[in-house]
């Protein structure tokens, strides 16, 4: 170091210094300093964990600062975070932008002999299709495929259905930690081709691996990838989500509600099950459901947006041979549907965004579950809430519901619920000295332990609140 003799000194030699900045710092302090920035993330994605898988789904397509613009600030910078495998081990990659700050090879070569999710999506900023959606895609399968036996998660996201690879070319793979596959797009473009044949000679298949699976796949894989079940054991499934098939795109194509249900029976263990956007085509006249058709392990069932009506009907009738748990529809008909036809739910009910009612309600009227949502249903929420207060042969209809949730309403028919509170429900007792609200549920069977209320109606007293509160364990009404 050169000794600086007085002030001038120091002042000439002030002046060719320059500000220090991360750069300057060895790679050892760089690394510890981005540890410490993983370790932050890593913990907040731990805690995300407690809100539900969606939250966790979403905050892994959120791909950050970290480690993508670290990599991108200079090469000493991307040096360091490519030689911590553990920084790679969630790669994310946009396939609608014109340019990645590093390839997916790469960020499957950093992870070295790591476990690793990859999520090939949209950026959700265009909200149009890309033309550098198949060519993006199709590159980041080919650098998977090698590496697929160390591959936890896949999740592929475009918008439209042609730009998805093929499952029947993953379903032969073997992948033995493999827990979630996602094939998901916004449409169905029809450009993917429904005669396409399987691939499945192989004897290695992430089907049977003995680990279980959640699916969720496009409704044109789903069909070409039917040919399969007949091969390979789906044994391993506990989730299936199948989204956008349009006949319109497809010249009248759509997937028979037959074959559907016989696929479907093969998956064994099975839990939930979510249909999106399908055109089906009906069951025959005289058609019935047996024991080929069964999904005995069956927990919740979801279906939104089936066309046509009458597949709804059927997907009812597929229902009634399950003992399901939760069962929920959005945006459906349920104008085909008719008596006997209602699923046999064992526990919850619910009803989203749906237009019409049944020609006679009342069938409705005898499923006998505790929980039941009606959310922005105003036809079939005043039809529902009328029967509540009907009675035959001694008993109510709907006689074992205990809670009633009503959301997004027009127009709530309080006056038919408190009519069915008032038949239904006894006030409850206040103990003396104890002063706590007792009430003896096997006095009186069909009571109505709840009832939350948000939509339109008219602002309640204090006096007409007190009414419902004394009645039932819980009133909202908002």
């Amino acid at each position: 170091m050169v000794p600086l003799n007085d002030d001038n000194d120091f002042e000439a030699s002030a002046i060719t210094l320059r500000p220090a900045s991360m750069r300057d710092l060895p790679s050892e302090v760089l690394l510890k300093i981005f540890k410490l920035v993983h370790e932050e993330i890593s913990q907040e994605e731990q805690e995300a964990q407690s809100w539900g898988a969606f939250i966790v789904d979403e905050r892994c397509r959120q791909r950050g600062l970290f480690p993508y613009g670290f990599s991108s600030v200079c090469s000493a910078w991307k040096q360091v975070t490519s030689s911590c495998p553990d920084f790679w081990t969630r790669i994310v990659s946009f396939i609608d932008v014109a340019w990645e700050p590093v390839t997916i090879a790469d960020q499957i070569a950093w992870t070295q002999n790591r476990e690793f999710s990859i999520y090939l999506i949209t950026s959700g900023n265009g909200g149009l299709a890309s033309p550098l959606e198949s060519p993006r895609v199709a590159q980041g399968m080919k650098a998977l495929m090698p590496n697929l036996a160390r591959c936890t998660s896949l999740c592929v996201h475009t918008f439209n259905s042609s730009a998805l690879p093929s499952a029947t070319e993953l379903f032969t793979r073997s992948a033995p930690m493999l827990k979630s596959v996602a094939f998901d797009c916004v449409v169905d473009d029809g450009g993917t081709a429904l005669a396409r044949p399987c691939k499945a000679d192989g004897e290695s298949s992430i089907i049977g691996n003995g680990m279980e699976l959640n699916l969720s796949i496009d409704g044109p894989n789903f069909i070409v990838s039917a040919c399969l079940v007949t091969r390979h054991d789906f044994s391993c499934i506990t989730f299936l989500s199948i989204s956008h098939l349009s006949s319109s795109s497809r010249n009248g194509q759509a997937l028979p509600i037959e074959i559907f249900s016989r696929v479907l029976a093969q998956f064994t263990i099975l839990r939930e099950l979510s249909i999106t956007d399908i055109d089906f085509r009906p069951l025959p006249s005289g058609f019935d459901l047996d024991d080929k058709h069964r999904i005995p392990t069956l927990q919740m069932f979801h279906i939104d947006d089936i066309r046509p009506r009458e597949a709804v009907r059927d997907l009812f009738r597929l229902a009634e041979y399950t003992s399901i748990g939760r069962f929920s529809m959005r945006n459906c008909s349920l104008a085909a549907v008719e008596g006997g036809q209602f699923p046999d739910v064992r526990d919850s009910l619910v009803f989203y965004d749906i237009p019409d009612s049944p020609s006679d309600v009342h069938f409705i009227g005898d499923w006998d579950g505790s929980e039941l949502t009606l959310d922005n249903c105003n036809v079939l929420t005043r039809d529902i809430c009328e029967i509540l207060s009907e009675e035959k042969d001694g008993t109510f209809s709907l006689h074992s519901l205990e809670c009633l949730y009503i959301e997004q309403c027009s127009d709530v028919p309080l006056a038919a619920i408190r009519t069915a509170i008032e038949l239904r429900n006894i006030p409850f007792i206040l103990d003396e000295g104890e002063g706590i609200l007792n009430y003896d549920y096997d006095v009186h069977d069909p009571f109505i332990r709840a009832v939350h209320i948000l939509g339109s109606l008219p602002k309640l007293s204090p006096q007409e609140r007190a009414w419902f509160q004394v009645r039932m364990v819980d009133f909202t009404c908002d």
